[in-house]
């Protein structure tokens, strides 16, 4: 995934919603953080609609320890091209209402903070400029249900002026489906590291819980709340925010992608699972070459 952070806070924002998951992100561009009382829909403005993680979708309290040979002060040893190239990707279903070639965000609003070790909390919300478009639902099985796809494991290597950081995304999952309800976990790893010296300055665990629900048809409003931990799992704080998502082009299967037959692969993933029912029969044309065009298909991942 290419994608451009000048701010060092932001690099999070990636998985925030689901982007990582939905797996295609055209644009990104953070402003300064700016004080601002509302977003564009009403209905999903109110910082007071605080996230409730119910029906046991509740943060970790603890996490494993990191692998030790990235404790801050030693030297950084590629992760590129190691658990990368062990990327298989994983397909889960979503529920119609929250698929769409492409949704759209205008903007991010954060609106609780939490240092767990100082019990110190900050709940003035906050609202600034971040747009961000991605895909929702890449195929459709036999009885008509959409999944998407989701590339994990990977990694993402953002440049800095004097230091680098790599994210690791292992993992991403459906945790709660109802009919105005959609809950994922994932959890990351993010090391920063010096430029000139190749040293660790610091590591970072965290755990997202993301909660899509629709305000009306073509509108989702998305909250996540993140618990970042140290790299020995102990807990540090507790982020939580909300955006708006708009549709701006209607679901379509998704064939290609980089290169990938996605529909070999979803059908690969349900002869896996013993759900060949599920295989739908194949058009009898041939699938175009990509159903992203190309500006698009350089940063999808």
């Amino acid at each position: 995934m290419v994608f451009a952070f000048t701010m060092h806070a932001n690099i999070t924002r990636l998985v925030n919603c689901g982007v990582f998951a939905a797996a295609a992100i055209l644009t990104v561009n953070v402003s300064c953080f700016a004080q601002a009382p509302t977003v564009s829909d009403s209905a999903a403005a109110s910082p007071k609609k605080t996230l409730v993680l119910t029906g046991g979708v509740e943060h970790s309290e603890k996490l494993p320890s990191f692998d030790e040979r990235y404790r801050p002060g030693n030297k950084y040893i590629p992760l590129e091209g190691t658990i990368a190239d062990r990327n298989v990707g994983i397909w889960y279903r979503i529920p119609k209402w929250m698929a769409a070639h492409i949704w759209g965000s205008e903007k991010r609003t954060e609106y609780y903070w939490e240092d767990l070790r100082t019990g110190k909390i900050r709940q003035e919300p906050f609202t600034f400029l971040a747009r961000a478009q991605q895909s929702q639902g890449w195929q459709t099985d036999a009885k008509g249900d959409i999944w998407q796809y989701s590339a994990v494991p990977f990694i993402t290597r953002t440049e800095g002026v004097d230091e680098f950081t790599i994210h690791l995304v292992s993992s991403m999952e459906p945790v709660e489906t109802t009919p105005d309800r959609f809950v994922k976990r994932s959890r990351a790893v993010q090391i920063d590291v010096g430029v000139k010296d190749n040293v660790i300055r610091k590591v970072e665990q965290d755990e997202q819980i993301h909660i899509f629900a629709p305000i009306r048809d073509g509108v989702l409003r998305c909250d996540d709340s993140s618990k970042v931990f140290d790299m020995d799992g102990n807990p540090i704080r507790i982020e939580k925010a909300f955006e708006v998502q708009v549709r701006s082009q209607p679901y379509v299967p998704v064939n290609f992608n980089r290169g990938m037959d996605m529909r070999a692969s979803f059908y690969h993933y349900l002869t896996e699972q013993g759900l060949t029912n599920l295989i739908p029969d194949q058009p009898a044309e041939a699938p175009v070459s990509s159903q992203f065009p190309p500006e698009v298909e350089r940063l999808v991942k």
